[in-house]
């Protein structure tokens, strides 16, 4: 059996690694973008 098919890995949220890297690569649509600070040269 699949663990895709397994009830118990499902209650877990547990599934194959395919379905889960694909959910991990997905684009986060509510994410906020991150500003990257530069710091003052010192003079």
């Amino acid at each position: 059996m699949h663990v895709s098919g397994n009830k118990e890995m499902q209650k877990r949220g547990i599934g194959c690694v395919q379905s889960q890297d694909r959910e991990a690569r997905k684009e986060n649509k509510h994410a906020i973008a991150e500003v990257e600070r530069q710091e003052k040269a010192n003079n």
